[in-house]
């Protein structure tokens, strides 16, 4: 499952990735009673994200997410500072903008020039593919 999942990528050294929408903010804020007026009953726990935030909050809530963890969304669709403070706390990625630093900080530490060089070149072609999604997206959800 996702904690057997959680596991293996902590054991192997990896990073967890974290991407936002308006969505996942709701759905956050209301499994963690943010919103006091949601009735419990409206919680949908057998979710893929809710499976994955019960999974990952303890790391975020223990002060221990640092090392283990960043978070993305995409600008054009939710706004960094719609993002819950508690996830906050480590790297977020405004995205496409963002996203040459996003692909360093998944590659690690050890990156050298090379693969450095790369990952740039893919970053640029990533950038407009991901921007005219997130475009497309905002016209046909506005918010």
């Amino acid at each position: 499952g996702i904690n057997a999942q959680r596991h293996l990528v902590l054991q192997e050294g990896g990073v967890i990735v974290l991407l936002f929408s308006h969505g996942a903010v709701a759905s956050c804020a209301e499994w963690l009673g943010w919103k006091q007026n949601v009735p419990r009953s409206t919680f949908k726990p057998e979710s893929t994200f809710l499976a994955s935030l019960n999974c990952v909050l303890p790391d975020f809530l223990a002060g221990e997410a640092r090392a283990t963890y960043i978070v993305g969304c995409f600008e054009e669709l939710l706004p960094v500072n719609q993002i819950p403070d508690l996830f906050r706390s480590v790297p977020v990625y405004p995205l496409p903008s963002r996203l040459f630093s996003f692909l360093l900080d998944l590659a690690g530490p050890r990156v050298g020039h090379k693969q450095r060089n790369s990952l740039k070149r893919h970053a640029e072609c990533i950038h407009k593919i991901l921007e005219q999604a997130a475009h497309e997206c905002q016209q046909k959800y506005p918010s």
